[in-house]
């Protein structure tokens, strides 16, 4: 059983840490939003590894690698064999020869140039430039998340550490009541069951500071994995700063031209439109230019050459036509135009979600401004509320049981504050992400 000295003993103990905790929290190093945002730009796995998939699409624009560059190849043979030889000639000569040598060498340097392929290769140009554009809107998608979660859990780490300012606040309040109460008590003025009362009451607030200590370290370990660093000795500002000025109309503007998901759209109508002329290619001929410089020479000790040399150009033109291929051109031009209609389709689905998502986040924002305002009110009044009921207590004029209710108010008016900033913040941030305006504001 734990006497009234042990439980004074273990509440002083978690005092001390509490003070520790907090100690330490001043003295480490702030980090602040802009930096969390950079570390997490430079070090964060999958930004980097979005920023590699963009330069290889980079890399797949190229004259080569649409059609426009001609095939330069080079090969060469050389082949020696022994044969046993007998041939008989219709002039009376005859050749009898065993292990007969000969000797083939073979040489040439050829070019494979299309001159025309139905402008597929200006089409496929084309194509993967759009690509290209388009994986350089899915690395913008990727850092707008990233920030978004960095921003997210920064804020978050705010609000916990408000909430755990309010917990000490509280939690001092249940040790001054605890010592009226003990000091009633010792004269005679407080009963049992309010003192036991009391301490049930500071022993559930002090483990509401524990848990809340234990909830700000988990979650700067979540902000250290995201940002992809080491060092966990650093601080998060303890201040929210809101822009209050942000008009829906502008927003929805800004959302229908600079929205990534939007302009990600519109990008795979262009390439599906490319798709299409490319498909479109078969119906026309192509035509290639061929040249080689070649070298042959050849040496026998029998038969009817005994050598053979031969060097020269060969150059000419091809051209071939698919006449039918299984109606195969016809099903893929369909289809591509089967897939720009989707696209179509697609765009528009994308602009009415994001103007409801926008609509949403931009109430939601209004919403919270307007809490704001009231719940720092109920806070002021909740807090007059407490050093009257604390001067009341000191007199006897309230039960503890009352002052409970009033302390426990205040709590509450705290909480819902804090919730309130966060959830403007959250807002605020939705809507420049949702605008296309959430890099330029960090």
């Amino acid at each position: 059983m734990i006497t009234m000295n042990k439980f004074l003993k273990l509440i002083s103990l978690s005092l001390f840490f509490i003070v520790i905790f907090h100690t330490n929290t001043y003295s480490q190093k702030l980090l602040t939003i802009e930096e969390a945002i950079s570390h997490a730009l430079k070090n964060t796995y999958s930004i980097i590894i979005s920023r590699y998939q963009t330069d290889i699409l980079d890399n797949n624009v190229a004259l080569g690698n649409a059609g426009f560059l001609p095939d330069i190849s080079a090969d060469a043979s050389y082949t020696k064999s022994r044969n046993d030889t007998k041939q008989e000639y219709f002039d009376g000569r005859a050749v009898d020869r065993n292990n007969a040598e000969t000797k083939n060498l073979n040489a040439a340097i050829r070019l494979n140039w299309t001159i025309f392929d139905g402008l597929r290769m200006f089409a496929e140009l084309n194509r993967f430039k759009s690509i290209r554009d388009e994986g350089e809107l899915n690395f913008k998608l990727q850092v707008e998340n990233t920030i978004n979660e960095v921003v997210n859990s920064y804020y978050s780490i705010i609000k916990e550490q408000k909430t755990l300012d309010v917990n000490v606040k509280n939690l001092k309040l249940s040790k001054e009541r605890f010592d009226i109460l003990q000091t009633e008590k010792q004269i005679g003025t407080a009963s049992q069951f309010d003192l036991l009362q009391a301490v049930v009451d500071l022993n559930g607030d002090s483990s509401a500071v524990l848990n809340q200590q234990l909830k700000i370290i988990q979650l700067k370990n979540n902000l250290l994995n995201l940002l992809n660093i080491d060092n966990n000795d650093f601080a998060v500002s303890d201040t929210f700063i809101f822009n209050s000025n942000l008009v829906y109309e502008d927003l929805l503007s800004a959302a229908l031209e600079n929205n990534t998901n939007i302009l990600l759209a519109k990008q795979s109508i262009n390439t599906s439109r490319l798709d299409v002329s490319v498909a479109r290619a078969d119906w026309f001929p192509t035509i290639n230019f061929n040249t080689s410089y070649n070298f042959a020479k050849s040496e026998a000790e029998a038969g009817l050459l005994k050598s053979n040399q031969s060097l020269g150009f060969q150059y000419g033109v091809t051209a071939s036509l698919s006449l039918f291929n299984g109606l195969n051109t016809a099903r893929q031009i369909e289809n591509a135009n089967v897939e720009l209609k989707i696209q179509e389709l697609n765009l528009k689905d994308v602009s009415q979600s994001v103007s409801t998502e926008l609509n949403n986040a931009y109430q939601s924002y209004v919403s919270s401004l307007r809490l704001i305002d009231l719940e720092k009110e109920n806070r002021k009044a909740a807090e007059q509320n407490v050093n009257f009921a604390l001067e009341r207590l000191h007199l006897g004029t309230i039960t503890p049981i009352e002052f409970r209710k009033v302390q426990q108010d205040l709590l509450a008016a705290d909480n819902r504050l804090y919730n309130s900033m966060y959830e403007t913040k959250i807002a605020e941030n939705n809507l420049l992400r949702l605008s296309g305006q959430l890099l330029k504001s960090y």
